[in-house]
């Protein structure tokens, strides 16, 4: 291994320090998703970060880690992660938020809300 000068270890230690960046959520829109059920009603809950080094996503539910939900597939590179409810059921209603995480921070999107469609009123079925 190559012997370097303690002047040339502090410059590159340096020039990696300013290269480090905590996650910053770029995408990030709060949301309130009506859940219709049925594969014509995909949609995709998109989680992007920038960060160096790149991060780790972490998506919530209710505020519980989600690990696995059936019937949402989880997408993800170093860039960005989504959840793609392809056929969207009714147990897959709730609050979702998305973490990023390096070695240098971590960062919370805002929460977008999945929830039950309203029920629809047929007209002259209301209450007087």
């Amino acid at each position: 291994m190559a012997f370097l000068p303690p002047v040339l270890l502090l410059l590159l230690s340096g020039a990696l320090a300013r290269d480090l960046q905590p996650p910053q959520i770029v995408r990030d829109k709060a949301r309130i998703i009506e859940l219709k059920t049925g594969s014509i009603n995909r949609f995709v809950l998109e989680c992007v970060a920038i960060a160096e080094p790149a991060p780790t996503y972490y998506w919530y539910r209710n505020g519980e880690e989600l690990r696995e939900l059936e019937g949402v597939v989880r997408v993800e590179d170093a860039e960005h992660s989504q959840l793609d409810f392809s056929s969207p059921q009714e147990h897959q209603a709730g609050v979702y938020h998305c973490e990023a995480e390096n070695s240098v921070g971590r960062a919370k999107s805002s929460l977008s809300r999945v929830v039950l469609s309203p029920p629809v009123e047929l007209p002259g079925t209301s209450a007087p």
